[in-house]
């Protein structure tokens, strides 16, 4: 009886921290920011996600939760997103990874 518990317990863990995550598998567990998309301006180089500015490559490809990439020209405001940051010079931090956040997920993740 005692078996059955703890193996219907971790059976149940562990489709919890699955259904929590809600992410394709080729995304990464945690994102530098995300949010929604406030302003996107490739040709000019710059992003506004959840209120904060960043550089935006222009040749950054954009990950989508079908596994295919895209260019970010085809990304619209209002669409959430996650990004990976490079902070390496804080005046200017810049998206180095840009993914578009499953319709179904729940919405921020840390660290926003």
């Amino acid at each position: 009886m005692y078996k059955l518990v703890i193996t219907s317990l971790a059976l149940l863990l562990t489709s919890i921290a699955v259904s929590a995550k809600g992410l394709p598998e080729n995304y990464p567990a945690q994102f530098d920011h995300s949010g929604s998309i406030g302003r996107i301006d490739v040709n000019s180089g710059y992003i506004v996600i959840q209120d904060t500015q960043f550089r935006l490559p222009q040749n950054i490809m954009v990950h989508t939760p079908n596994g295919k990439k895209q260019t970010a020209h085809r990304i619209k405001v209002g669409a959430r997103v996650g990004a990976l940051i490079d902070r390496s010079r804080p005046s200017m931090p810049i998206v180095t990874d840009l993914w578009i956040l499953p319709k179904n997920h729940p919405g921020l993740l840390p660290p926003y």
